[in-house]
């Protein structure tokens, strides 16, 4: 029984090399980032109990790629807008919204590893429209928004995590 372990542990051993990790099919997407909107007293602006809140129906994203600006709108995909109000958590409701994980504009390459910058502008309703700057690490099996900047202000480190909050 133990020359039959020991050949089988042989056998098992000599299978397993680093050219499995580069050969793995799996990806790691994060590409959400969660905003609070709150007035300046602290009430939520998501909160449709709040006076004057922002009406998520009147939300719309755009993605900026290659100077080209087009709205995000997928009806067959289970977040049409590529955003949704969550009302479980603290604080609540907030949104959570995929930025975007175009790859075509590289600010820094250092190797395996590089990092993409993406735009994104949300309407919050017709007069009130705000910039999303985000800076991505990537790399054959991650894509992981890593700084985001809101309205030119740096609101989010994935070292500090949380949720971005942003006072209107």
């Amino acid at each position: 029984m133990k020359p039959l372990f020991l050949i089988l542990t042989l056998i098992i051993m000599t299978n397993c090399n680093n050219d499995d990790i580069d050969s793995q099919t799996g990806y790691n997407l994060e590409s959400q980032i969660q905003i609070y909107y709150k007035k300046t007293n602290g009430d939520n602006l998501l909160d449709d109990n709040t006076v004057n809140h922002l009406n998520f129906n009147d939300f719309k994203l755009f993605y900026e790629v290659n100077g080209n600006v087009t709205e995000v709108n997928d009806p067959n995909a289970d977040y049409r807008k590529n955003m949704e109000i969550v009302t479980s958590g603290t604080p609540a409701p907030t949104l959570y919204l995929f930025t975007n994980n175009d790859l075509s504009n590289i600010v820094s390459d250092a190797g395996k590893e590089k990092i993409v910058e993406n735009v994104a502008y949300i309407q919050l309703s017709e007069t009130d429209t705000d910039t999303i700057r985000t800076h991505s690490k990537t790399s054959k099996g991650y894509f992981l928004v890593s700084k985001v900047w809101y309205n030119d202000k740096l609101a989010w480190e994935r070292e500090y995590e949380g949720i971005i909050e942003i006072i209107k």
